[in-house]
């Protein structure tokens, strides 16, 4: 009779025991998920930081820098789609640099993989300058 008992009380121990490690296991894998989200969250803004340091460069070397018209609504849209811009590859991503003319703005769209149009990501980062001497007036991460 006391075995039967013991028998019970040990499956019952087991029984809690996976039940924790189940928990646990999917806690840290929505850690994991988390921190990774957050990873390429910064890796896509140092994209578009490099962009607008690029861009800043070739305001301040070339007179007269732009690469596109006035941008159109939606803007993000046409950031990514319809902006001609000068986009550079790395080994994971890339980033898309567009000036509009006669603006006095500088836009950089950092994106994951060779493609802008087939990234999983996107960070826009938008400065407003002043030319003679270049000056940044206003950054804004939208």
């Amino acid at each position: 009779m006391r075995r039967g008992y013991i028998n019970i009380y040990l499956m019952l121990v087991i029984l809690v025991l996976l039940a924790s490690l189940g928990s646990l296991s999917s806690i840290l894998v929505s850690n994991f998920r988390a921190l990774r989200n957050q990873e390429n969250a910064f890796a896509l803004e140092y994209l578009a930081e490099a962009g607008i340091e690029f861009g800043k460069d070739s305001i301040k070397n070339i007179p007269g820098y732009y690469t596109d018209g006035s941008p159109r609504t939606p803007l993000k849209t046409w950031l990514i789609e319809e902006s001609v811009g000068s986009t550079m590859n790395f080994k994971n991503g890339g980033v898309k640099i567009i000036c509009p003319s006669g603006r006095g703005e500088l836009y950089a769209v950092g994106f994951f993989g060779v493609d802008i149009l087939t990234s999983s990501g996107y960070a826009f980062l938008k400065i407003k300058f002043e030319e003679e001497p270049l000056r940044v007036i206003e950054w804004t991460k939208f």
